[in-house]
């Protein structure tokens, strides 16, 4: 188990939730689709709802606690007109403040067969009480040809953890 501070009594997650069926043709026109992941591995005492893919903070997370939060994101059906992908992290009590945790090519970035898979995470945090949830958009297309693959028995799978990785008073 990792150890941060010589503490080793604590889980490495906060959250840690798969998906494990796909979203079929969520994004690719501009739409902002928000990722739901459908099954919790494991949730400390935060709050992750598998309906709305919201993801709370309890008060001792935020005020004890620095985490990272890390996407694992596995997408098909780009096609050439897919040009621009952002994958955002979003507090839903201020809806001005998200981390752009990706931002750039969509078709271009993909493989032969239109797949792409990005290993995201974020800066490490403290929190407000603020709820947060990933948002994916990908446009360029007239409709929404994109799916966010599920647990399909690939390599990577979409997945969003949230990882304890400090004490939120900068002793790290």
């Amino acid at each position: 188990m990792p150890f941060i501070n010589n503490q080793t009594n604590f889980p490495p997650y906060a959250l840690s939730a798969i998906l494990t069926s796909s979203a079929a043709n969520v994004t690719g026109d501009g739409t902002i689709y928000t990722l739901i992941c459908d099954t919790v591995q494991y949730v400390s005492t935060a709050d992750y709802d598998t309906s709305t893919g919201i993801w709370t903070p309890t008060a001792d997370i935020i005020t004890a606690n620095a985490y990272q939060f890390n996407i694992n994101i596995a997408l098909s059906g780009l096609i050439v007109t897919n040009t621009d992908l952002k994958v955002t992290l979003f507090s839903i009590a201020a809806s001005s403040n998200f981390i752009v945790l990706y931002q750039g090519a969509a078709f271009t970035a993909a493989d032969s067969t239109g797949t792409l898979y990005l290993a995201l995470s974020s800066p490490a945090l403290s929190f407000s009480s603020s709820p947060f949830q990933v948002n994916i958009q990908i446009s360029g297309n007239a409709s929404a040809n994109v799916t966010v693959i599920g647990n399909s028995g690939l390599p990577i799978t979409t997945e969003f953890c949230v990882s304890k990785i400090g004490i939120a008073n900068g002793a790290y």
